[in-house]
């Protein structure tokens, strides 16, 4: 009896002790968890309003309007440009002025002389009423230590006043003189017929070239010699 008991503790222990040496083996993962935590989460997809929105497409209001286009209004005119364009009115004529012969005072100063490299091409024409300032002088030879001034007015019917200065120094000024009369054009021939003087003797009956110019900044009106001529503008 008493070997039998001990037999018994034996087999119990090395029961035990195999039951110690050998751990049971690890679950095996069951499909349905693996499957969970593998899968993306739905909470983890974009969401439907993280996607662009069509409010953030170009508004039709910041596309380039129609109406930003150069106008045709701002276009150059061909009334206003070339030789199709018409010049400035003028201002009436003054053939009563308060100078001596009725004669108006300069209007601008004194042009010295320049020289050009050739004559210019004289052409007649029907000079406009109005008042005119000597702007320019232009000589294709001689000394350009000179200078000339005046204002010329002339009328309706050609009736014409006019104050002058000549210098042929321009460190020593001529007089200034005044006349008036009639301009008698003829061909691109200028004549004077004149009635009144004061102090310009020896030039009251001057004859030469003349030509009219019309553009877009007034009229112009050049007299002279072939190789001497004087510029005057009309002011606007």
């Amino acid at each position: 009896m008493k070997s039998n008991s001990f037999f018994l503790t034996v087999a119990l222990a090395t029961s035990f002790a195999m039951a110690c040496s050998n751990p049971p083996p690890a679950p095996t993962p069951d499909a349905s968890d693996d499957a969970s935590s593998a899968q993306p989460d739905a909470t983890s997809q974009p969401d439907a309003t993280s996607q662009p929105d069509v409010t953030s497409q170009p508004d039709a209001t910041s596309m380039p309007d129609v109406t930003s286009q150069p106008d045709v209004t701002s276009l150059p005119d061909a009334a206003t440009s070339g030789d199709a364009c018409t010049p400035p009115m003028g201002l009436p004529p003054t053939l009563m002025g308060p100078g001596a012969c009725s004669t108006l005072e300069f209007g601008q100063p004194a042009a010295a002389a320049m020289t050009v490299p050739e004559a210019i091409m004289f052409r007649g024409g029907m000079i406009p009423p109005g008042i005119y300032d000597a702007i320019a002088y232009s000589r294709t030879v001689g000394s350009t230590n000179s200078s000339y001034r005046a204002t010329l007015v002339v009328g309706a019917d050609l009736r014409y006043t006019e104050v002058r200065q000549l210098s042929t120094n321009v460190m020593m000024p001529g007089p200034v003189t005044r006349r008036s009369g009639t301009l008698m054009p003829s061909g691109t021939t200028l004549g004077r017929a004149v009635t009144c003087t004061d102090g310009d003797a020896g030039m009251d009956t001057m004859t030469g070239p003349y030509s009219v110019e019309n553009r877009c900044d007034g009229v112009y009106l050049h007299y002279g010699t072939a190789n001497l001529w004087f510029t005057y503008r009309r002011r606007q």
